[in-house]
């Protein structure tokens, strides 16, 4: 079995060009990522200067007191820690 030399170049060259396009779609999908991770973030940035934006609105109408502020404005608390009591029983 003889192989000639511009075989073995062929095969070369076609690998060449395989690994190139693998390359550059590779690249477009790093590139697609990159963009749908910076919309998310952009996104959640202003969703909060949306939220801030209603709070500051409903404080200047007067709308939010100190008593009926909304659970999504009142600061996130630690669950308390309940000691376990025994069932009661009822007859």
């Amino acid at each position: 079995m003889k192989i000639t030399i511009d075989r073995l170049f062929e095969n070369r060259d076609q690998q060449r060009e395989n690994g190139s396009a693998v390359l550059i779609v590779f690249a477009l999908l790093v590139i697609m990522i990159s963009l749908v991770v910076s919309g998310s973030v952009a996104l959640g940035q202003l969703q909060r200067e949306l939220r801030l934006i209603e709070y500051r609105q409903l404080k200047r109408s007067g709308a939010i007191t100190s008593t009926n502020q909304p659970a999504a404005f009142l600061p996130k608390l630690q669950p308390s820690r309940r000691v376990p009591t025994a069932p009661s029983r009822n007859p």
